[in-house]
């Protein structure tokens, strides 16, 4: 567990990362959708891990992490689309990176316990090589489980991983600071806190979910209750930080470059078009030489 000293610290009453790092709302604000696979440990580790990095480079780095990738080829994470455990996953990045190609497949892995590893990237028109694409973490730790320690986290590095007790009543969130009312357990579940405030006089966590930007009425975020540990979300934080090389730049071997399927959809199309076109002023002029030899021969 990373030592905590907030001694002098002065914490804000209210606090939002994506306020915090304008340069890197996108990745913050990013809610993803996991889909019917139980992948949260993936998907909250791959957002702390993408919002760090870009934190932690001033906005230079968005690079946005696979989640596929985490699920596909960390074989001891746990059960792929059956949940996984959340410090194996930071251990996976620190050790053998994790890329940013792979697109998320929630439905290849729904019912298996084991997963396929295909090293390769999908995407024919993405430019770096699944090697050389891989980013690494430099260290990973458990966060203190005091509030305060918590936020001082936040503030310094970037948003955090977090677990959580699931109830049927969670499942009925729509707005407000979620306190656990009614239901029995159903799972636990990993989030991402970006933040902190307090509506109507009750201190909260504001928290990314995974379950796309549609749900609920925070367009993916919710509200719980902080500092009494609400469905144990204060127990098991945790957090790491990329990896850097002497000159203070990511560790990678190469530098990302993605280009969007719109706009590469958009250049093959082009290409296939001057490729027909070129093909045409080929035949025509084979055709055109034709012509003259037999006018030459019939003249003779």
């Amino acid at each position: 567990m990373k030592a905590c000293d907030i001694t002098g610290r002065k914490i804000p009453e209210t606090f939002d990362a994506r306020l915090e790092w304008p340069a890197c709302r996108a990745s913050i604000e990013r809610i993803n959708n996991q889909g019917n696979c139980s992948s949260c440990w993936a998907f909250a580790a791959i957002g702390v891990m993408s919002d760090r990095l870009c934190i932690q480079t001033n906005g230079k780095e968005n690079f946005r992490f696979s989640p596929q990738d985490l699920i596909s080829c960390c074989q001891y994470c746990d059960f792929a689309c059956t949940g996984g455990i959340a410090s194996r996953s930071w251990h996976y990045y620190t050790h053998f990176g994790i890329e940013g190609c792979k697109p998320y497949q929630e439905s290849e892995y729904f019912y298996n316990k084991t997963t396929t590893c295909i090293a390769s990237c999908e995407n024919p028109f993405y430019n770096v090589s699944y090697k050389d694409d891989k980013h690494f973490g430099s260290e990973y730790y458990m966060v203190n489980k005091t509030p305060e320690c918590i936020q001082a986290e936040i503030m310094e590095k970037g948003p955090v991983q977090a677990s959580m007790a699931v109830y049927e009543d969670f499942n009925y969130y729509r707005d407000g600071v979620y306190v656990y009312t009614i239901g029995k357990k159903q799972a636990r579940h990993a989030v991402r806190i970006i933040g902190w405030g307090k509506e109507r006089g009750i201190p909260y966590w504001l928290v990314a979910n995974s379950w796309g930007c549609q749900w609920a009425n925070l367009k993916g975020f919710f509200k719980i209750r902080r500092g009494t540990d609400e469905c144990g979300i204060e127990q098991h934080v945790i957090a790491g930080n990329p990896k850097f090389d002497s000159d203070d730049r990511v560790l990678e071997i190469s530098r990302h470059s993605y280009v969007p399927w719109v706009v590469t959809s958009a250049v093959l199309m082009c290409f296939v078009l001057m490729t027909v076109l070129v093909g045409l002023v080929i035949i025509l002029n084979h055709k055109a030489k034709e012509m003259l030899v037999k006018y030459l021969v019939d003249k003779n």
